[in-house]
């Protein structure tokens, strides 16, 4: 129970273990109560009042990541928290203030769109920027534990604009974005880096064709790469023609997929889906959650959320009703498959749910 929720779109969901959430986006009040942006909601949906932000971030939180240390991440349009200077990335401790012993000097010189964790520990962000603490890291970094940038991780010229990234089985990251040149190479919006930032050419071989924009990489258990965004993509199977729109899976080497949506990719490409894919969820069963600013797939309405089987096709074991009146920008499964999902809506299913709803 949200009550009258946020005053404006939530960007981005983290899950606790114990069942609380994270909430980030460009809201000042929650239920109510004045807030900055940042909040900690109780399994029930209600705030939880023991997480102080102070003044928060000043602009946009694009993504929030809970550190195997215990410490959250925050990232985003930023360049303040609490009325002291940050440049789009903070740590928290677990109750909300500032940690000061997180030392990212300068920061990034742009705004920051994504975080993860690598296995190891380090922390890799990705985002519109050139340089991150006077380092030249164009789009993408790599940070040591402590903040530092990690000296051994370049990626040379970069790109900008990286909107996404995930760690592979290996330690090799791939990365995803609003650009066509990586290091100098043209490719279109998706890279392999190897561990020290390297371009894998071996993957950029196998590449579909793509146009548009991806904006999101989400690996599957088996190792395949779901992409999603507002972007075409397509390959020639035989005598058929396969069309992809803004959701497309590729194999470990980066070939297309065939095997997703096999009857919807040889379908007249007006039954795709006909709005952008801004988020990717993935259940315990392997079935995929899709949040975005579409209206349709394959014909039928599906405003702003839509779950698909694991070869890709549509899954009719469930409904959303009317789903969302705007766009939806982050979901998640709960433990007790759940779902949660956040963005500029104001209603979902015909209920009032302000910028949230499960």
């Amino acid at each position: 129970n949200v009550g009258t929720g946020s005053n404006g779109p939530v960007n981005t969901l983290s899950l606790l273990p114990d069942g609380r959430v994270l909430v980030g986006g460009d809201f000042d009040i929650f239920n109510g109560i004045p807030v900055s942006r940042l909040v900690r909601l109780k399994a029930n949906g209600t705030l939880d009042q023991t997480f102080k932000t102070g003044k928060g971030p000043n602009a946009p939180v694009r993504d929030i990541v809970q550190l195997s240390s215990g410490f959250i991440l925050v990232v985003g349009d930023f360049n303040q928290y609490d009325e002291k200077n940050f440049n789009h990335i903070v740590r928290l401790n677990n109750d909300g203030a500032l940690d000061l012993t997180f030392g990212v000097g300068a920061g990034s010189n742009g705004n920051l769109s994504q975080a993860i964790e690598d296995a190891l520990g380090r922390i890799v962000l990705v985002g519109d920027f050139t340089s991150f603490n006077g380092v030249n890291r164009p789009g993408v970094v790599r940070l040591m534990a402590d903040g530092s940038v990690d000296q051994s991780f370049d990626p040379g010229f970069g790109a900008s604009s990286v909107t996404g990234i995930i760690e592979e089985w290996n330690g090799s990251l791939l990365a995803v974005g609003q650009f066509d040149r990586f290091n100098g190479v043209q490719l279109p919006g998706i890279v392999r880096l190897s561990a020290d930032g390297v371009l894998d050419h071996s993957f950029l071989a196998g590449l579909p064709s793509i146009s548009g924009q991806l904006s999101s990489v989400t690996l599957q258990d088996d190792g395949r790469i779901l992409l999603a965004g507002d972007f075409h993509a397509s390959s020639v199977e035989g005598d058929s023609s396969l069309n992809y729109t803004n959701i497309a899976r590729l194999n470990r080497d980066g070939g297309l997929d065939s095997s997703f949506q096999p009857i919807t990719a040889k379908a007249d490409p007006v039954t795709h889906l006909d709005g952008p894919v801004h988020t990717v969820a993935i259940q315990s069963d392997g079935r995929i959650i899709l949040g975005g600013g579409f209206d349709s797939f394959g014909g039928l309405k599906r405003p702003g959320i839509v779950r698909i089987d694991y070869n890709g096709e549509l899954d009719h074991s469930i409904n959303f009703g009317s789903g969302a009146n705007d766009d939806v920008f982050a979901v998640v499964v709960q433990d007790d498959s759940r779902i949660m999902l956040g963005g500029n809506f104001s209603k979902f299913d015909g209920r009032e749910a302000p910028h949230l709803a499960r």
